[in-house]
């Protein structure tokens, strides 16, 4: 090929990735703690077995109920992602795809580390979700460290709520062109 002539780039990477800004938690997972960890969504709890109530014939009544049920729902979360710290966590630039993420840090890690991940999810309805994430690159940059990681121990469930979060955001930067 003539040295005038660049061979295009080719994207090998599986999905789309954006930049998001969220509040990020990030814990070096110790080596006594590696083998029992799995990725979940915040709060992950065991709630007591409900029966489903019988439909109110009242509309209006209905309507008041299924308020009262999304406002408690909204507490629960707000006082559950409070719990976990990951109201107070620190604002963070990543990028983010349903593979992994990539973030600067102070700190600097080694490649093969594990890292827990606790952040927050600006979909909708914000989903908090505790992540792990094994360092496959760490780039010195100025004062920090430029991270990557790819998620390990996540099950499909979560890995289309990032796919969605990124769908979402990649629609927001199309719309934004557009206008």
């Amino acid at each position: 090929m003539p040295e005038d002539i660049k061979e295009p780039s080719i994207n090998l990477r599986e999905y789309s990735r954006v930049e998001v800004v969220i509040p990020l938690q990030i814990r070096l997972v110790p080596p006594g703690e590696q083998e029992y960890f799995r990725s979940c969504l915040l709060p992950e709890m065991i709630l007591a077995e409900f029966t489903t109530l019988p439909d109110v014939e009242d509309k209006q009544l209905a309507d008041w109920l299924r308020m009262l049920n999304n406002k408690l729902d909204a507490i629960i979360n707000a006082l559950s992602f409070h719990n976990e710290g990951i109201a107070a966590a620190p604002l963070a630039s990543i990028t983010i795809s349903a593979n992994g993420m990539g973030f600067y840090s102070n700190r600097q890690y080694l490649p093969d580390d594990l890292l827990e991940l606790k952040m927050m999810l600006p979909l909708i309805e914000p989903v908090g979700m505790c992540l792990y994430g094994r360092v496959v690159r760490v780039v010195e940059v100025e004062h920090s460290f430029e991270v990557a990681v790819i998620f390990v121990a996540m099950d499909e469930h979560i890995r289309e709520l990032i796919a969605r979060l990124v769908f979402e955001k990649e629609r927001e930067i199309i719309r934004g062109k557009k206008r």
